[in-house]
């Protein structure tokens, strides 16, 4: 639940010039909701593996595992303006966004 939570929220961040990283995510939570939040960083064959422990086919979960990888590499990390474009405003700050739905945690 977080992981999805968090790339939907880094969006949002990244729109306003700021990228992070889910170990910042992490620690967010942990100041904001007052427990202890870790990020595991899964090496490639890890994550390859969990998603088929999930079920996913071997071919689907390799083909997700590397995305991923390229992913933490920093294959995502770019700034745009979609969110001032598309809504107006500007975009939240992530902790804004923890802070503002802590009581969802």
């Amino acid at each position: 639940m977080f992981y999805n939570l968090a790339c939907f929220c880094l969006s949002f961040d990244n729109s306003h010039a700021h990228i992070i990283a889910l170990s910042q995510v992490a620690e967010i939570f942990t100041e904001v909701l007052g427990r202890k939040i870790v990020h595991h960083s899964l090496t490639q064959e890890e994550e390859e593996q969990r998603y088929q422990n999930i079920g996913i086919p071997i071919e689907f979960a390799n083909f997700l595992a590397v995305l991923e990888t390229g992913i933490k590499n920093g294959a995502e990390n770019r700034v745009n303006n979609v969110v001032q474009a598309a809504t107006g405003h500007e975009p939240r700050k992530f902790r804004d966004f923890v802070e503002a739905n802590k009581a969802t945690w």
